[in-house]
């Protein structure tokens, strides 16, 4: 089945596109890579640690004392940690 973005319409746009599809992990630098993953799991880590859920302030509290240094980070309730995921 033919992908319906490639020869999508205005050159930029297809010439995007057609790299985007060529592009596989290994062919992108190391530093787009680790800069790549780490968004991912920022992204994913706000996504959960905004969710309004029991499981996610028992993890949020459990998981405390890992989190880098913060000046009191640990002394402040659950739903305060997560606000600097959830700020507009």
């Amino acid at each position: 089945m033919a992908n319906a973005f490639i020869n999508a319409p205005g050159e930029i746009t297809a010439r995007l596109t057609d790299y985007l599809l060529a592009a596989r992990w290994d062919d992108l630098p190391q530093a787009v890579r680790h800069e790549a993953l780490r968004s991912f799991v920022n992204i994913m880590g706000c996504t959960i640690g905004g969710a309004r859920h029991e499981a996610v302030a028992l993890a949020d509290d459990a998981l405390a004392g890992f989190a880098g240094a913060g000046g009191g980070h640990r002394d402040r309730p659950a739903a305060t940690r997560r606000t600097r995921c959830t700020r507009a």
